[in-house]
């Protein structure tokens, strides 16, 4: 053996791009002695009794040797848990880093900086049959979000809607617009690929923004906006980049 090296895949920022995931490629440096001698055991017995649900993660090392590049990973024990003494000769490591790679994109500037969820599930299209209801009011107080969503890919089920747009609103015109909603069922049946989620993460009201526009479904039931919502509705929307 004539050395190792280490991968691990971290979050990370990038300047105005958003929070992506990284591969980072590291050589040992030092403590690779301890290293071997923890991760030359062998699994150990398992065990007969209860084990909870936790998945580990492999502690993954590759050694260099005349014959080639070889991984291993820490011996595991009881429940699989690995070894603690290879846990810690793995944290021990003196590591140099040697390459980095950006490998995907996780959360968009967009999102980061609305507290927007960069994907959301169109519950409107999930639950289209909701009974009606009337919409509890909200305490006008504190700011909040518009997060807009669109289904870029309806016909090939290729994942949940993406955020395209988002902005700050006042509690204030959310309660208002809630409080537009009729108590009414809907009338129409126009799929909704575009839709907006107002206010909290505990209490979002979703509004379709194309072929039902103004169909709002919330916690308690569905409805539709009158013309006076739906006028706040498009200021709100408007604000939204």
């Amino acid at each position: 053996m004539t050395g190792a090296h280490l991968c691990r895949q971290i979050t990370a920022r990038r300047r105005s791009r958003g929070l992506w995931l990284e591969t980072v490629t590291y050589d040992v440096v030092g403590g690779l002695g301890t290293l071997v001698d923890a991760y030359q055991h062998p699994d150990g017995p398992v065990g007969h009794g209860p084990c909870l649900a936790i998945g580990y993660g492999a502690l993954l090392v590759t050694f260099t040797t005349p014959f080639g590049d070889v991984e291993a990973r820490e011996p595991r024990g009881t429940c699989f848990a690995p070894v603690p003494a290879a846990v810690q000769a793995y944290q021990h490591l003196r590591l140099r880093k040697v390459r980095a790679v950006w490998e995907r994109q996780i959360s968009s500037q967009r999102a980061l900086d609305s507290g927007c969820a960069e994907q959301w599930k169109n519950m409107i299209m999930v639950e289209r049959d909701r009974p009606a209801a009337t919409a509890a009011p909200l305490d006008p107080l504190g700011e909040q979000r518009v997060c807009i969503y669109r289904d870029v890919a309806p016909d090939s089920g290729g994942g949940d809607p993406e955020l395209t747009a988002a902005g700050p609103s006042s509690r204030r015109d959310i309660a208002t617009l809630v409080q537009r909603l009729h108590a009414g069922a809907p009338t129409c049946s126009a799929a909704v690929h575009t839709y907006a989620v107002l206010g909290e993460m505990q209490a979002d009201v979703y509004l379709a923004l194309d072929g039902c526009r103004g169909r709002a479904l919330w916690d308690s039931g569905s409805g539709m906006l009158d013309p006076s919502g739906l006028r706040l509705l498009n200021r709100l929307v408007a604000r939204t980049r």
